[in-house]
């Protein structure tokens, strides 16, 4: 009985471990959401004469999966994101300003100024990307090593 007790300890340790890993992936997840809906902005504005509170629907619409990003989408879109990115725990201070201040000046020019825009935000947090994803899963291997190690520990101790 002593031994079922310690491997189910090491299992709800090493379990821990990978559900810290999934909260650090969910913060990859939800840059990537706002490159697709960069992407996605650039081709509606290149296709279309919509608003910025058009596409923004249109994207929550075709993308219900990654509405998380915009929170409650209400005019004007750059109030509504700075109420949404207030409470978000998934993007570091950097990308939550890099997202307002593209939010801010987004549909304040004509097509080409936000066709520009749209090409230097999704530069600027291609980058800033890139490395949130090189620091997670450096982090993600340092959490499941150090839960294995935790595990391995208290069954040592227990045994």
């Amino acid at each position: 009985m002593k031994y079922v007790f310690i491997a189910v300890l090491c299992a709800c340790v090493i379990i821990a471990g990978r559900l810290f890993g999934i909260g650090f992936s969910r913060k990859i997840k939800m840059s990537e959401n706002f490159i697709g809906f960069l992407t996605f902005a650039k081709n509606e504005m290149s296709f279309s004469a919509a608003t910025v509170y058009e596409i923004v629907n249109k994207y929550v619409d075709y993308y219900p999966q990654n509405s998380a990003l915009f929170g409650e989408v209400t005019e004007p879109i750059s109030e509504s994101m700075h109420r949404s990115l207030q409470s978000n725990r998934f993007f570091n201070q950097k990308q939550k300003m890099i997202i307002l201040e593209f939010f801010d000046t987004f549909g304040t020019g004509d097509e080409e100024a936000g066709l520009n825009l749209i090409a230097h935000t999704l530069t600027v947090f291609r980058e800033e990307h890139t490395l949130l994803v090189s620091e997670i899963r450096t982090k993600i291997k340092l959490a499941h090593r150090l839960s294995l190690l935790l595990a391995a520990g208290v069954a040592i101790l227990f045994i």
